[in-house]
């Protein structure tokens, strides 16, 4: 089986990932493909670079880039969740390939709490920073991203406002729903 996560910054995609991975499932990052050529190339690592640098991509090697680029590198590995499909045309992809698209939601108060909670070099931003980057990557004013759009191509959408237990029973009874009992 093979999942992809679809949501915001901060929704919980991170959370859902490490709670499959314990599963046996192993874990790709459409945005890891990205860190690792900005690393590379010496560039910060901020969000406003991961976000240029992704739509620059996309608009010199198609949209589905990222996750044509995770896809090659997961081939042969049957338990695989792909993280941070932001675009439809990544979902499509995907979801053409047989991957079930998993979608979280999460209230934007909710989310900024959490990244500054979790201090990653993206998130040192204020709350009115995270809110234009955040209208930006869902409703496609960003060449590269239209989460609102994607998570239309999701099988299931989760809410995750509620706590960290509730969020693991959701993700549990989705499994279960779906036919991987064996893997909860």
């Amino acid at each position: 089986m093979r999942i992809g996560l679809v949501g915001k910054n901060g929704s919980g995609k991170s959370v859902a990932c490490k709670y499959i991975e314990r599963l046996g499932y192993q874990v790709f990052s459409l945005s890891d493909v990205l860190r690792e050529d900005l690393r590379r190339d010496g560039h910060p690592l901020d969000r406003d670079s991961l976000t240029k640098f992704s739509n620059f991509l996309k608009e010199t090697e198609g949209l589905s880039v990222l996750a044509k680029r995770c896809w090659d590198v997961a081939e042969g590995i049957e338990k695989v969740v792909f993280d941070s499909i932001r675009h439809p045309v990544e979902a499509k992809f995907l979801r053409d390939k047989g991957v079930f698209l998993m979608g979280i939601k999460s209230s934007i108060q909710t989310r900024f709490e959490r990244i500054k909670a979790r201090g990653l070099e993206t998130d040192d931003v204020s709350f009115e920073t995270f809110q234009i980057q955040d209208n930006i990557e869902s409703d496609g004013q960003s060449f590269g991203q239209n989460i609102h759009e994607t998570l239309s191509y999701c099988q299931v959408v989760l809410d995750n406002d509620d706590t960290l237990d509730s969020f693991y029973d959701q993700l549990k009874n989705c499994m279960i729903k779906n036919g991987w009992k064996d893997l909860v």
